[in-house]
């Protein structure tokens, strides 16, 4: 399913790790995050994106993927949590 954005997934991914810089610098743990959304199921990265990198609202990320609110809150947790014990894996937490 795509987000309905017109850029391919790959260059999804490249845009998100460059957009975690600040003044044109890139941090380490961007490549990381990018690293981690790649393990990612489709549609659960896509969810990640869609809020965290999109901004979309939680009843818009809903509307988008057929599914209900609480089940993109779930799904939204879950990803967080498999995100801080990714970056603990790589001692960068």
């Amino acid at each position: 399913m795509s987000l309905g954005f017109s850029a391919p997934q790959q260059s999804i991914t490249a845009s998100y790790e460059s957009r975690i810089s600040f003044a044109g610098i890139v941090f380490p743990t961007s490549a990381l995050v990018t690293a981690f959304l790649r393990t990612l199921p489709e549609r659960q990265r896509q969810v990640f994106l869609a809020r965290y990198f999109y901004a979309l609202p939680l009843s818009g990320i809903a509307a988008r993927f057929s599914m209900r609110e609480n089940t993109v809150k779930t799904t939204l947790h879950r990803t967080r949590r498999r995100l801080r014990d990714y970056l603990e894996q790589e001692e960068l937490l």
